[in-house]
């Protein structure tokens, strides 16, 4: 790889880094909480959660991918950004505050009423820092994301548990995702030049949101056929079961949540530098294609065939039920860096219509599927879920290849290698599962024998992405000596 993808590289590696540590943060604060916290509180907080980021892609999304791609961008660009993100967060909020009595009453949960109006005062924080991250990512600024992501992290998670030991069970969640939004804000004040004026102008927000809005409303349907989901679930079982999916599903995304949002972060910025070249851009999304999903698919591939073992340890075994989930959403999150690779390249074209026009498609058909596995209760709409993201790949692909010289040969090219050594260390991963009963003996033995094998699959037919990384690492690591 040239020198221009090592620099790549090594933002990349940045990013991965913090959304690695934020999320990894996240997620042990998340399983402390869930050894405290009855898996009850985990139901009405992934209701209260569908409803906040809901109100959140209106705040936040097309505002900050916007900026990012935008050639140039000055104080008023973000100011005019800023204030409609606040208008609408007030917007929001009071709709939500006003329904809040109608949501607990319609799931039978009293806490919903108060709990809605708290973490939707995240809202107003969260336009703020939405402007904030879209100006260090313009500037490359990983490292300066990965502190400020640390640092909240870290400060709502001690608070949480205590409030968690302390006794407030669904308040203590509460408190931690309030907590971690405004922290994130004030971290941010000394690191972003840029700071609120009360200035603002129709016609840059016009500019900014004939990009924008399409990704804002593609967005919205990409959560909202994902939230009837949960809603379907919370409705027509209890809130126990629900937990067990959003447990399940919680940590194979909060995983691809960092890997996704690093995919995006980094490859927009480069990506659209290239949006004059096409064939050049074609070349680069294939390449970076093939080293994301040689890089994300061994970490899904083993924690779907270890996740038994995995989540008995971590949450005890009150939470084994989500295992099941677990599994499954694994295998769904396979398909989202191919996803996120094309998403980035289309973006890249100025073409964000065609994404809007996309997600139209996908959650038609999402729906269709979630209809035909209703009948088979939550562990149907669990896999209507892995059928629906398997669709949304090749559909996103099909259309990268439609504004982009990209073939499909291209495409298999970058991936078989991967398919292959993925597919051969499941198997023998999963066999595990009936072999050993001490759970610990087999999570350690699953986790190594699945490094060991993927690592060895790929050396055996010649994978390119293997020696990059392998090249990268050791280079990295000769400069420190």
């Amino acid at each position: 790889m040239t020198g221009t993808q090592s620099s790549v590289a090594g933002s990349f590696a940045w990013k991965l880094f913090e959304r690695f540590s934020v999320q990894g943060i996240n997620l042990v604060v998340q399983i402390v909480l869930a050894r405290i916290i009855a898996p009850e509180a985990f139901g009405a907080l992934a209701i209260l959660m569908i409803f906040v980021n809901i109100a959140n892609i209106f705040v936040q999304k097309g505002f900050g991918s916007s900026l990012i791609r935008m050639k140039a961008v000055d104080d008023m660009d973000c100011d005019s950004a800023f204030w409609a993100c606040e208008i609408i967060a007030a917007l929001l909020f009071l709709i939500l505050a006003f329904c809040s009595p109608y949501i607990a009453s319609f799931f039978g949960v009293p806490e919903l009423k108060s709990g809605l109006v708290v973490i939707s005062t995240s809202l107003f924080l969260s336009g703020l820092s939405c402007i904030q991250n879209a100006l260090l990512v313009r500037d490359m600024m990983f490292r300066a994301i990965f502190l400020r992501g640390l640092f909240s992290s870290v400060i709502s998670g001690v608070v949480g548990i205590a409030m968690a030991v302390a006794g407030f069970g669904l308040w203590a969640l509460v408190a931690q995702t309030v907590l971690n939004q405004l922290v994130l804000v004030l971290a941010m004040l000394s690191q972003v030049a840029w700071k609120p004026s009360f200035s603002f102008s129709f016609k840059r927000l016009r500019d900014i949101f004939d990009f924008g809005g399409s990704i804002l409303v593609s967005e919205l349907l990409s959560y909202a056929v994902e939230a009837a989901r949960s809603l379907f679930i919370g409705r027509e079982y209890t809130t126990a079961q629900l937990s067990y999916y959003d447990r399940g599903q919680t940590y194979p995304s909060t995983l691809m949540r960092g890997i996704y949002d690093a995919v995006g972060g980094v490859l927009l910025p480069v990506f659209s530098r290239l949006q004059d070249e096409p064939h050049k851009l074609a070349c680069e999304c294939t390449r970076y294609l093939s080293l994301v999903v040689y890089a994300v698919t061994p970490v899904f591939i083993i924690f779907a065939a270890s996740s038994e073992a995995a989540l008995v340890l971590l949450l005890t075994e009150k939470w084994l039920p989500a295992a099941t989930f677990c599994t499954l959403f694994c295998f769904a999150q396979l398909f989202q860096p191919a996803q996120g690779v094309f998403r980035q390249a289309i973006y890249a074209t100025g073409k964000s219509s065609v994404i809007l026009k996309l997600e139209i498609v996908k959650d038609i058909v999402s729906i269709a599927f979630l209809i035909a596995f209703i009948p088979f209760g939550p562990i149907g709409v669990a896999i209507s879920f892995v059928v629906s993201m398997a669709f949304s790949s090749i559909l996103m692909g099909w259309a990268a290849a439609k504004l982009l010289p990209i073939t499909s040969g291209m495409v298999f090219g970058a991936t078989w290698k991967t398919a292959f050594a993925s597919l051969l260390t499941f198997v023998v991963v999963w066999a595990l599962n009936g072999l050993i009963g001490d759970y610990s003996i087999r999570l350690i033995l699953q986790v190594v024998v699945g490094i060991g094998l993927y690592l060895l699959a790929s050396k055996m037919v010649g994978s390119r992405e293997q020696r990059f990384l392998l090249s990268y690492v050791s280079r990295r690591f000769s400069r420190r000596r």
